[in-house]
């Protein structure tokens, strides 16, 4: 596909963190200016420069998509709930898609999180009320068994000797 001036291109991070073509071009850096609207003053050596780059896939045509949170396996993941919730509903959606077994399964590191955001253990100090509705939405649709945990409560005895 050709673009033309005025078309919306963007980086692809995948193989490439900038493309820079200059003061009559597109400059392009990872993690900071993703896309451009190709300006209507682009010279025709810069313009073919970009469909190159589209062709070998360095360069797409659109919005930059967005990449996936890094989350990896945490022993402790209580420190994700100091982001905002902005920040907090895709690392908890990437959560949800990570494999483990037991303490490390996602249904187990989900309702971790739950139970401590509905102790306020966050930057708030309080529960934030779409954080729970979206760790009980996620472990709603997980399948499988989440796990149980029983209370027992010790009864005391006491045997008088007189």
């Amino acid at each position: 596909m050709e673009v033309k001036r005025g078309d919306r291109v963007s980086l692809n991070i995948r193989k490439r963190i900038f493309f820079f073509q200059g003061i009559n071009g597109i400059n392009l850096r990872a993690n900071l200016e993703e896309t451009a609207l190709i300006p209507e003053n682009i010279s025709n050596k810069n313009l073919e420069r970009i469909n190159i780059a589209l062709r070998g896939g360095h360069l797409s045509v659109g919005w930059s998509k967005d990449r996936k949170p890094d989350v990896p396996l945490k022993k402790d993941d209580s420190s994700l709930l100091n982001n905002g919730v902005k920040k907090l509903v895709p690392l908890l959606e990437q959560i949800a898609t990570t494999k483990g077994r037991e303490d490390q399964g996602p249904v187990a590191r989900l309702e971790k999180l739950l139970e401590l955001e509905k102790e306020g253990k966050n930057a708030q100090g309080t529960p934030r009320v779409t954080i729970v509705k979206k760790l009980d939405e996620l472990l709603s649709n997980m399948s499988g068994v989440s796990s149980v945990k029983e209370d027992i409560e010790k009864e005391e005895v006491k045997i008088n000797l007189a």
